[in-house]
């Protein structure tokens, strides 16, 4: 296929359950050009591959598929399968996701084309849960329609879109500079891929996010389940552990492509946070949190200057306007609830007392 306008970068691991649906949510893209799918299983140890192989057969001019005999990690699994795509455009899907609209690449294509100045479209897309029953039919986490900025990443800590919506242009990948990932693999640490590929993207040029709703994310949330939702979803410890470093390693990463992106305002807030579920909330491992953030935060200068007086601050204000009840307000409580008599006892003393 010499003439492919866009490759579809797919990557697998362990979804033989999904990964059907997937493959044929772009097999049934109605498009005016020439499609492929590179499809890279990183090793899966269920039928995912077993899967792929028989759809290949039935579509051996579009599909490419990756079945890789050693896992290599997510990470390199997907860098491998995006040197293997040929198109103009590269669009993303993983293997438990799916599209839903069939001319979903027809409309991203044509914005790209008129819109040269752009390098890269996203757009919306729904939550479904593990049966594909659509949980949110508007995924409220991406709400930018226009132009994506850094600002939006800043002040109100968006994503451009889930990175199924993604479209970007095969030079993006072309014209990576192999030093500055070695730079980014020494300095930087863990950041998610689909917050790290638009920081990049950004550095290089502009973002389109599109209003349409044309793929499902699945949000699927099990007890000690291993996907990313039910990892870092929750409200836990872990979860505020991770958007703290995910933070950090953030503005490193901005810092090596010089763009002003800058967590302070949010890293106060989230040392506050820890701190408060720390004293009131009863849990105790958020102390694990403040003392990370207290030591290593790229604003710990700033958090131990006005972290701590701002909790006293406003410990004192709940008290005062009865959100937090003192030993004495306490002690009240309890004798109204177990002693009603008695209460009624000691108000009337405390009545007869003030009119004396």
């Amino acid at each position: 296929m010499d003439n492919v306008k866009v490759s579809v970068c797919m990557t697998a691991y362990n979804h033989s359950k999904y990964i059907e649906k997937a493959i044929r949510s772009v097999l049934m893209q109605k498009t005016d050009f020439e499609i492929e799918i590179i499809v890279a299983d990183d090793s899966s140890t269920d039928d995912t591959q077993k899967i792929i192989a028989n759809i290949a057969k039935e579509n051996p001019s579009i599909i490419k598929p990756i079945l890789r005999e050693k896992n290599l990690g997510s990470t390199k699994n997907s860098f491998d399968a995006i040197k293997k795509c040929s198109g103009e455009y590269i669009a993303f899907l993983e293997g438990d996701d799916f599209w839903i609209d069939e001319n979903k690449l027809q409309k991203q294509v044509e914005f790209m084309n008129a819109n040269k100045d752009y390098l890269a479209c996203y757009h919306k897309n729904q939550k479904v849960d593990d049966n594909n029953n659509v949980i949110e039919e508007n995924d409220s986490r991406f709400d930018v329609v226009g132009e994506f900025t850094v600002k939006n990443i800043t002040e109100e800590f968006l994503l451009p879109g889930q990175l199924g919506t993604l479209m970007i242009r095969k030079e993006v990948v072309n014209n990576i500079d192999p030093q500055l990932i070695k730079k980014v693999m020494l300095n930087v640490g863990f950041i998610p891929g689909d917050r790290m590929i638009p920081i990049y993207i950004l550095s290089k040029g502009k973002i389109y996010c599109m209003p349409d709703v044309m793929s499902a994310y699945r949000w699927v949330l099990k007890e000690n389940g291993q996907n990313w939702s039910s990892k870092y979803s929750q409200d836990n410890y872990v979860s505020h552990f991770v958007l703290i470093l995910t933070r950090k390693n953030m503005e490193k990463l901005g810092k090596l492509l010089d763009l002003p992106i800058d967590f302070e305002k949010q890293e106060y807030e989230s040392f506050i946070d820890a701190l408060w579920k720390y004293k009131f909330g009863k849990k105790k491992k958020y102390i694990l949190n403040i003392i990370y953030m207290y030591l290593f935060s790229n604003h710990k200068k700033y958090l131990r200057e006005y972290g701590i007086p701002k909790l006293k601050n406003e410990i004192a204000a709940r008290k005062k306007n009865g959100e937090i009840l003192t030993i004495k307000d306490k002690v009240k409580e309890s004798i109204k609830e177990r002693c009603p008599k008695l209460a009624m006892f000691l108000k009337k003393v405390k009545k007869t007392l003030s009119k004396n």
